[in-house]
């Protein structure tokens, strides 16, 4: 092929350029006679700036631009090494350096003296951007295991400031009040008796618990633990943790771990053969958390519960024998997925969705009804709950033992660092605590033993129930009968629900959701359940299904993609400071010259100057 040959870094490139020689890896010569003549456009070349005969003159050119100039002459040059020397070779060029040696050029070299500033300026604040890209870059690798700390990185970098969890008043019966103590006595008394409010206004029903379970035969009973055991259990304690009533924080009992291990072996095998939880282990300290609303209204405050850290290692050793005789006499309903190893939301859903979509290629209909429970963890009622785990095999001593850790529990309020009087708890499970979800689950372990038509999906408390049928009159008949069946499993358990936040989906084929004459028409009991008009149609589940999924994406990548744009951000810096860093050196190179020529042109006018006082003596 014959034409312009773009070679690279070859010694021999401007003969090839001017010649049009025929290149030896162009392939062989029967291809290139049937392909069309190409032209290519030369690239700069960064040698050319090291080159003696330009690096004086030479500016590379713009992004974008196939043309680099001569910052003596302010006119661009071809990309071309043929036309750098040629003008070098040209009149403007060549009277250029006349005037420079006569000095005459005064405006470079103040322009070269502004360019040097300004590249040392460049070079400080570049420097400090790739520090700080840098330490920013160690804070995240510090919690790249860690989402609570990376979060934590990512708001003190967004300099993103904590909401005051300061409390300065509330509304109450007996009017407003605003004292801390006050405070803190009013968000206790509220605290402990959310659940025997409603428990109390819970009607019995008509069914006994026990018919919804399942006896077993197998047995258990809490077993002695070694210190090998607690010494693990103290290692792996989170320092971070935050203090209980005791005011031991967890860092210390970690550190003293080889001290205390024995002790504690001791107390904890103590308090097992005894059947007895000590009193102070049984102490929570509470601190109301504002959801939204108003902030001088009781009900828009949630409690966070802190238990000794002592006691949380007593309901570890315990979990771990509860739950492994659960899930090896296979106790726990395969409908729960919550507090579940290998288990969560998303497995839930899936299992949830994979039955609607199975149901809606058969051409069927789905009504799915989403089942709030009204303050289940405050209401649990502690005789039904030992009832249970005795039909669920456990023996005397660790039904009094579990019955000793529920007894008898007491909490205190912190409010604006004032702390208030203990509360005795008669109902519900601890929060905060170890054992606490694993009771909530055996509690409501049988709940899809009273369902006939429905099947279920449970997260802790949260319940979804899902019938289909070929038409919508037989789906409806058999949704109510089953939510009636829940209603009066409720009420056996003493538990509520809350109607308010209780909805149903209708779901199915765009064709058979479009030829519905009327929807169907929901009720528990007398109350009819609104319906979640969100999604009704294939089609917007869909939409629904990716809209969560999004969510879920940006939560798990919000900081990897944080991450990225700085070190991106930190490598452009870095090309950036090389480039400014080449030009420097052109510039010191030229300044270095100008003065050179300053110089000799004072030396030249001292010589005539010194030759003229003589001709004159």
């Amino acid at each position: 092929m014959s034409g312009f040959n773009l070679t690279f870094f070859g010694e021999n490139e401007d003969a090839e350029e001017e010649s049009g020689s025929e290149s030896a890896d162009e392939g062989p010569p029967e291809k290139s006679q049937k392909t069309a003549k190409k032209v290519y456009a030369q690239q700069f070349r960064h040698q050319w700036l090291e080159d003696p005969e330009f690096k004086d003159w030479l500016v590379r050119p713009r992004p974008g631009e196939n043309a680099c100039s001569c910052k003596l002459c302010n006119k661009s040059v071809s990309c071309r090494k043929t036309a750098l020397r040629r003008h070098t070779q040209s009149a403007q060029h060549k009277r250029a350096l006349s005037e420079i040696a006569a000095g005459q050029r005064q405006g470079n070299l103040v322009e070269c003296l502004q360019r040097q500033n300004e590249i040392t300026t460049y070079k400080e604040t570049t420097e400090a951007r790739i520090n700080k890209a840098a330490y920013y870059k160690g804070e995240f690798k510090k919690v790249k295991h860690d989402p609570k700390q990376a979060w934590k990185t990512v708001n003190k970098i967004l300099n993103r400031k904590q909401e005051s969890r300061e409390i300065n008043c509330l509304e109450t019966q007996r009017g407003q009040i605003s004292h801390p103590t006050e405070l803190a006595e009013c968000f206790n008394n509220y605290f402990t008796n959310i659940g025997p409010d409603i428990a109390k206004n819970i009607d019995n029903g008509d069914r006994n618990f026990k018919d919804y379970i399942t006896t077993t035969t197998s047995s258990f009973n809490f077993q002695t633990v070694s210190e090998s055991n607690i010494y693990r259990l103290l290692l792996s304690l989170n320092p971070r943790k935050s203090t209980g009533i005791d005011k031991i924080p967890a860092k210390i009992i970690r550190i003293a771990a080889p001290v205390i291990t024995n002790s504690l072996t001791k107390i904890f095998n103590m308090a097992i053969t005894s059947a007895t939880v000590p009193f102070e282990w049984k102490i929570a300290r509470v601190t109301p958390i504002f959801k939204n609303g108003p902030r001088n209204l009781l009900n828009n405050y949630r409690r966070i519960s802190i238990l000794p850290v002592v006691s949380k290692l007593f309901e570890k050793v315990l979990y771990e024998q509860l739950h492994e005789y659960l899930v090896t006499q296979e106790l726990l309903s395969p409908r729960q997925f919550g507090f579940r190893k290998f288990h969560s939301t998303s497995s839930a859903l899936l299992d949830s969705t994979n039955e609607w979509f199975i149901n809606m290629d058969r051409g069927l209909f789905n009504i799915a009804v989403f089942l709030d429970l009204q303050k289940a963890f405050d209401t649990i009622n502690h005789d039904i709950l030992l009832t249970k785990l005795d039909l669920y095999g456990l023996q005397k001593p660790s039904l009094n033992l579990l019955g000793s850790y529920l007894a008898n529990r007491t909490q205190m309020c912190s409010v604006n660092g004032a702390l208030s009087g203990t509360k005795l708890v008669t109902c519900g499970i601890p929060q905060s605590s170890i054992l606490g979800p694993l009771l909530f689950l055996i509690y409501i372990n049988d709940l899809p033993n009273s369902l006939e038509y429905a099947s279920t999906r449970m997260f802790a408390d949260d319940t979804t129930l899902t019938v289909s049928g070929k038409s919508i009159q037989d789906v409806e008949v058999a949704i109510n009968h089953d939510l009636t069946n829940v209603k009066q499993w409720l009420s056996a358990n003493r538990l509520s629900l809350n109607l308010v936040k209780t909805e149903y989906l209708l779901i199915g084929s765009r064709f058979n959701i479009n030829n519905l004459l009327a929807a169907p028409n929901v009720f528990v009991g007398d109350t009819p359940i609104k319906k979640n008009i969100k999604v009704n149609t294939c089609t917007r589940m869909e939409k629904e299904m990716t809209d969560l999924e999004t969510k879920l994406t940006q939560l798990r990548t919000g900081v990897e993609r944080l991450t990225q744009a700085i070190l991106d951000s930190a490598d452009e810096a870095m090309m950036r400071l090389e480039k400014w860093l080449v030009d420097a050196e052109r510039a010191e190179k030229f300044v270095t010259q100008e003065e050179q020529f300053k110089y000799e042109l004072k030396l030249q006018e001292k010589k005539l100057e010194m030759q003229a006082e003589l001709a004159k003596q």
